[in-house]
Parts: C-alpha cells; structure tokens; sequence
C-alpha cells in the first residue's frame, strides 16, 4: 500500500511501512437508487430543484460547514442528523455522497444537490458490482465494500494518514468474481 502527503502541498508517494494490524468496518451496499436522499426534501434541507440549505458557517472538529447537508452528515448534535439511521449511515453509497459533500479545504461547494448526487451515482457504478441473483432473479450488490479506520504499525511509518481528520478515507471494495480490489483513498492536508 502507497501513501505520503508531505508538508508544503508535495505529493511524495512510498510504502506505508510495516502495518501490523487494520481496522476496518464492513459496509452495506443495500441500496441501489438515489431516491435515498429524497429525505433532504422532506426534511426541508434542500428546496425546489435541490437547492441546499445553507448555515452559518461553523467550525466542527477539523472542517467548516457550509450548508445544512454537511451537517446532517457530520453533526451529531443537530436536528437534522437524525434524518439517516445508524444502519443508513452504514451503507457505502451513504459514504461515497458525505465524502463527496464535506470536499476538503480547497473545495469549491456547489448550492444544489444534482452535481453531488450524479458523482455518487458514477462513484458507486465504479467501485461495486452490480448482478442479477440467479435465484431470485433481484439485482443486487456482489461487492464486499470495507472503510479502512485505521492501521497499526508495524514498526516505522505503517500509518495511512499523518494525523486523523475529518476528510482521511479508505475505501475497498473486493469483487470476488473478477477477483479485484478498488480502493478509494484520501489523506486530508490542514485545512487551516
């Protein structure tokens, strides 16, 4: 595995060094269509033509939120988290839209939803693999997606991020039946 962001906006790609343990978190992949994050509407999040919400603009933890959709994603405290269940936010094509909306320091946010939900769409076209079950004849996820948390090094380097934040992500997705493996990965610089 390669990573390595070096200070001062470089990008250096090396091994990681020795990893010891990974920690990971299998994800679902139940849902199969946007209709999902039809609940911005209802909720009053977004508006119209799936114009967003937006707020005042607030630190949380390492990020800054822009509008009412990244907090849904991020804050638990809010009114509007509570839109997505545990086991919702637990699936993968969740993921892909909150990494895709909370962008990193550099991102410029778009005020609708459409942009955000078309990427997801092609993200998740991508990364999973989508089959008719012989069976019951239901189209389906084969995919096993797993969120790489964290690594335990294995002596020196063996870490994916330099620090923890927000915007540090590691996805893999494993199709047994072509026999690969598509990772998603990112390493969030300091925003500020």
């Amino acid at each position: 595995m390669h990573s390595g962001l070096a200070g001062g906006g470089k990008v250096n790609w090396g091994s990681i060094g020795a990893v010891q343990a990974v920690q990971s978190k299998k994800l679902t992949t139940n849902i199969l269509s946007l209709d999902f994050f039809d609940r911005f509407g209802d909720a009053g999040i977004t508006r119209g033509e799936g114009h967003i919400q937006g707020c005042v603009e607030e630190p949380y933890r390492d990020t800054i939120i822009h509008h009412r959709i990244q907090e849904c994603m991020l804050v638990e405290d809010s009114e509007d988290y509570s839109i997505f269940d545990d086991a919702e936010r637990g699936e993968f094509i969740f993921h892909i839209f909150k990494r895709l909306v909370l962008g990193g320091g550099l991102n410029q946010w778009d005020d609708k939803t459409e942009p955000y939900l078309t990427a997801t769409k092609l993200l998740y076209k991508d990364l999973v693999h989508v089959a008719k079950d012989p069976k019951t004849k239901k189209i389906g996820v084969d995919s096993l997606v797993y969120e790489i948390t964290d690594t335990t090094p294995g002596g020196m380097g063996g870490r994916l991020w330099g620090e923890d934040r927000t915007n540090n992500f590691c996805y893999l997705s494993i199709d047994s039946k072509k026999h690969t493996v598509s990772v998603w990965y990112h390493a969030a610089l300091a925003q500020w």
